[in-house]
């Protein structure tokens, strides 16, 4: 006689079935729209975990749903607008969407502490919105959104809560254009595109005290390696570092997703120079570990 019990159901507490399914779905994000098929109490588990991240892009990877703009905007005249306030936290814009678009987004998903402004066509009329938000982490061309080539306005409500600070201008009018970045209150990361001068970053290390990581971003080795300026009085500071990112995106969505972006590593990187473990300023790792999916 077989032992083997037949038509046995598993009762899993509650609690224990809704952290698989979230760890299942975080582990592998593109099955979440097949979770969410499996019971509504799975739904209501899982759907706002595919909306936390907002990568606003055409093309399709594995480790992070992205969405076009005009799903995204369907989406929102189907779901509640509270819904969004509610779940959205990291939102990235790809591949000139407008301002007006940009801002009918933000303008709902009121609880975004993480934005990202990639190519994004955007000017000072989406600054409204931007006041609106309790950003935490910034990446964006900051003379765009002030309409200006001269200094952004770091008194703007926008800075007030930023600890990580992307700047993609191309602009460098020498540290007098950016005279204002001490006044922010919360500001720890720091970081500029390849052509920014040393003026700029001597200011911001000599000056914004709280500044914990001031990182200098290439797009690749070939353009690190033919750098106009000579660094090395700057490397003397344990903060400053260099790093190539060569998939600028798929970078912010790993960080977005609790992942390791260029601000982790450049983090682990000073801790390990502070504690003379390491040496230098060039943070090395093979670009076809972040190879685009």
């Amino acid at each position: 006689m077989s032992l083997t019990p037949r038509n046995v159901e598993i009762d899993l507490p509650t609690e224990l079935e809704r952290e698989i399914f979230e760890c299942a779905a975080l582990l592998a994000p593109e099955c979440m729209p097949k979770l969410l098929l499996v019971g509504r109490r799975v739904k209501i588990w899982i759907e706002p975990l595919m909306y936390r991240i907002l990568s606003i892009h055409p093309l399709q990877q594995r480790t992070v749903i992205r969405r076009t703009l005009k799903g995204l905007l369907k989406a929102m005249q189907v779901k509640p607008l509270a819904f969004f306030r509610q779940h959205v936290r990291n939102v990235c814009f790809v591949r000139n969407d407008n301002a007006k678009d940009i801002w009918g987004v933000l303008s709902t998903c009121t609880g975004t502490v993480n934005l990202a402004l990639f190519n994004a066509d955007v000017d000072s009329t989406l600054l409204p919105a931007l006041a609106k938000l309790r950003l935490q982490r910034l990446s964006a061309v900051l003379g765009d959104l002030f309409s200006t080539r001269s200094a952004p306005d770091f008194a703007h409500p926008l800075f007030a809560n930023l600890t990580h600070l992307d700047v993609l201008d191309k602009r460098d009018g020498g540290w007098a254009g950016w005279v204002g970045l001490p006044t922010l209150p919360r500001l720890t990361h720091l970081s500029f595109n390849d052509d920014i001068s040393n003026s700029v970053c001597e200011g911001a290390l000599e000056h914004c005290t709280q500044l914990r990581v001031l990182v200098i971003v290439w797009a690749n080795h070939t353009t690190m390696q033919a750098d106009p300026y000579d660094r090395t009085a700057l490397a003397e500071d344990p903060r400053f570092v260099m790093i190539v990112v060569n998939q600028y995106l798929r970078d912010w969505e790993a960080g977005a997703a609790g992942g390791e972006d260029y601000w982790a590593r450049a983090d682990a990187f000073v801790q390990k120079r502070q504690a003379g473990v390491v040496k230098g300023h060039l943070i090395r790792y093979l670009e076809e570990d972040h190879a685009a999916g």
